[in-house]
């Protein structure tokens, strides 16, 4: 049996003494959701329909994979809101989820001029809050 073989039946036995989520097995499901995003967006779109891979993953928001963009931005984003640890680390999780959920709501484009500029903001803050 691999190694991979063996963490997933000790994590599978885990599971069944404690059926909940642990803050630590979140994390790890958020972070992947987080990293997986480009390739469930890309795969998904070709997959859906898309002719080409878009140049950035903001215009995936206007594909048919645009429900799953805000979907996934969403949830990360009330993640990060409710996750509690030290005080400097709920502030940073804090103002990533609200800068998680703005990407989702405020689109790249817009008759407004000013909705592409919060969008942009709030993607710059999201991905440097989550290099801390």
């Amino acid at each position: 049996m691999n190694k991979l073989q063996k963490t997933l039946q000790q994590w599978g036995s885990q599971r069944e003494e404690n059926p909940s989520l642990s803050y630590k097995e979140l994390r790890r499901l958020v972070g992947l959701t987080g990293i997986l995003l480009p390739v469930i967006l890309v795969v998904g779109g070709l997959i859906a329909g898309n002719a080409k891979i878009l140049p950035t993953i903001s215009d995936y928001y206007f594909s048919n994979m645009g429900d799953v963009f805000v979907g996934i931005l969403v949830a990360i984003g009330f993640f990060l809101y409710s996750y509690k640890c030290t005080k400097l680390d709920n502030w940073f999780a804090n103002a990533a989820g609200i800068a998680a959920v703005t990407v989702a709501i405020f689109p790249t484009e817009s008759p407004f001029p000013a909705v592409p500029q919060i969008h942009l903001f709030a993607a710059l803050t999201f991905f440097c809050l989550m290099a801390y």
